[in-house]
């Protein structure tokens, strides 16, 4: 399971966009609607991983765009923050990645969500090889 908070302006206008286009993404992917990309901080990440999801994605507005200011750039400070945690702990970094959406572009978030699968994959081939 891929767990990808979406801001509720342009993410959630993105994947609404998409799925009136019929666009398809992995089965997957489970959106969590939230008011603002930077709302979403290390808690909530490490809760969806605690209660299975293999990996997290947080998407917000681009960058200069955000209709909460700056929530986009608090989020991508964070995390990168967790990716060097979870390196430093032995984890794959790709647990966690932030993308940026336009509401009116279906395909961008389609394509954040085949690079989401496409990097849960690679982790998930990694841990079973290692095993």
């Amino acid at each position: 399971m891929i767990i990808a908070f979406a801001c509720e302006n342009c993410a959630q206008g993105s994947a609404n966009t998409a799925g009136v286009l019929r666009m398809k993404y992995d089965h997957r992917i489970k959106i969590v609607r939230v008011p603002c990309a930077g709302r979403v901080g290390p808690r909530q990440i490490i809760e969806a991983l605690n209660n299975g999801a293999d990996s997290v994605a947080i998407i917000g507005c681009c960058f200069g765009a955000c209709h909460y200011n700056d929530g986009n750039l608090i989020t991508l400070r964070r995390v990168k923050a967790m990716k060097r945690m979870f390196e430093e702990l032995g984890f794959d970094p790709d647990m966690v990645n932030m993308y940026t959406a336009r509401a009116a572009e279906g395909d961008t978030i389609v394509g954040d969500f085949e690079d989401m699968s496409a990097k849960t994959d690679a982790m998930l081939s990694k841990e079973v090889s290692n095993e």
